[in-house]
């Protein structure tokens, strides 16, 4: 687990979440504080980051996708644990960094509300089928970036008239949101709903089997890696 790519892995799921805390925080707390600006710049940082760290630990970046990736075996349980802790910690330290920067600091003061549970569950549960059609179908880096950024923005804009919900359990610890019973359960049921969904509605049988994969890898370079190794006679 201590690897050279363990360790890029990890380091990646923590900067790419830092990153998109910290986005999402700044734009929240700022005059763009409006659902949509929100919902798009969460949507454009996951696809830049998964651009960036796609190919190296999936970008996950959410430790709902992660649980659930989990729950359909493509992702191994020491790896889940070690990527939901840098995920975590990544929306931990980034609202630390906004308050140090914009000099504020507030402390959690939500309650339960239903209505936060029952969006967070839906939302993240769209967001987690774009996930898993891009886990079982393996696809090319374009179409995984184009998925992933456009159905967390949709999800996010479709969810925002319940109130603050981020459908990602490592965002809403950075916003100061962390509420047990709603943003953090919510995105979790949501997302293992949506997995197991896809898993045994949408998903290829052949890929019902695959082995986990820490990385997204193009359909094409799987093919091209295949036959390489594949006997000649």
């Amino acid at each position: 687990m201590f690897s050279k790519a363990h360790t890029s892995a990890v380091a990646a799921e923590f900067i790419g979440t830092f990153v998109l805390s910290l986005a999402v925080l700044t734009v929240s707390k700022s005059s763009l504080n409006l659902p949509f600006f929100v919902s798009a710049t969460a949507g454009i940082v996951v696809a830049g980051m998964m651009l960036l760290f796609g190919r190296i630990s999936g970008a996950q970046l959410n430790p709902a996708i992660t649980i659930g990736s989990l729950s359909v075996k493509r992702v191994t349980p020491t790896r889940a644990v070690v990527y939901v802790i840098a995920q975590l910690i990544g929306g931990f330290l980034a609202y630390y960094l906004f308050a140090y920067y914009s000099g504020q600091k507030w402390h959690s003061t939500g309650v339960f509300e239903s209505k936060i549970l029952v969006a967070e569950v839906i939302g993240t549960f769209i967001f987690s089928l774009a996930w898993a059609a891009i886990v079982f179908q393996k696809l090319e880096s374009a179409k995984a970036v184009t998925i992933a950024g456009l159905s967390l923005t949709i999800s996010l804009v479709a969810m925002s008239s319940a109130g603050v919900v981020s459908l990602n359990p490592a965002v809403s610890l950075g916003l100061r949101s962390w509420l047990w019973g709603s943003t953090v359960l919510g995105p979790i049921i949501g997302a293992l709903v949506g997995f197991q969904v896809y898993k045994y509605l949408f998903a290829p049988e052949s890929a019902q089997t695959r082995r986990p994969s820490p990385g997204i890898t193009s359909v094409r370079n799987t093919t091209a890696q295949l036959r390489r190794t594949k006997p000649s006679h």
